[in-house]
């Protein structure tokens, strides 16, 4: 649940989120301190906000407070409403709530930034780890195709399919693609699965190797009552 929603359930305590943030949502300590009493204003329910109080509260000049209320609209801070009368009363009110969904759009930013590093951080470790088995550096071919296979498939089936490979002394570039394919076709998608895949194939092969052993068995029978 975001901010914003958090928000229009009752929620009214600040989030430290923001506070954590305060310099990539407002362009100056005074503008947060406005835009916490228009909050505090929204909170106590006021239908009206004044450009006399605020200016009292804060020490600063109204000239200064609308500068700061004109920036808070535009970055989409707070939300403007005129609710003048029609006996000629001007008043306005200004809605603080719009930032929350600000904070909401700068976690989820902060989200696909952090998610961005993870990945490129573990590209380099699959990059370490196919240095440390092929002893030697990737061409920038090998390496331009290895990040477009990462962003379709997990890299935990690209590290397999190099040890296997490997184990069987296989070490053209095409053939752990190969195996990798092979099991996205059977939907392998887990290191679990493809030891599981590997312990039924090593069960496959026993069955294999006895049933060969009970035909050898049967032909020297077949040869002894000859």
């Amino acid at each position: 649940m975001g901010f914003y929603q958090h928000y229009q359930m009752g929620q009214i305590v600040l989030p430290a989120f923001l506070f954590e943030n305060i310099s990539q949502l407002f362009s100056s300590p005074e503008e947060f301190l406005v835009w916490q009493l228009l909050y505090l204003e929204n909170s106590s329910k006021s239908s009206s906000i004044s450009i006399d109080r605020l200016s009292k509260r804060t020490g600063m000049s109204a000239e200064t407070i609308n500068r700061i209320l004109n920036n808070l609209i535009s970055t989409g801070s707070v939300q403007y409403q005129d609710t003048s009368k029609e006996d000629g009363k001007v008043g306005f009110y200004i809605d603080a709530s719009p930032l929350f969904q600000r904070l909401d759009q700068l976690a989820e930013r902060n989200l696909d930034e952090d998610s961005e590093a993870v990945g490129q951080k573990e590209f380099q470790e699959l990059l370490k780890f196919f240095e440390e088995n092929y002893g030697r550096m990737l061409s920038s071919i090998e390496i331009e195709d290895l990040q477009k296979l990462t962003q379709e498939v997990p890299l935990v089936l690209i590290q397999e399919a190099v040890r296997e490979a490997l184990l069987n002394g296989k070490t053209r570039w095409r053939y752990w693609q190969a195996i990798v394919r092979s099991w996205v076709q059977e939907g392998i998608q887990t290191k679990e699965q493809i030891q599981r895949r590997r312990d039924e194939w090593e069960l496959k092969k026993t069955r294999q190797i006895k049933a060969s052993d009970e035909f050898k068995n049967n032909v020297n029978l077949w040869r002894i009552e000859e």
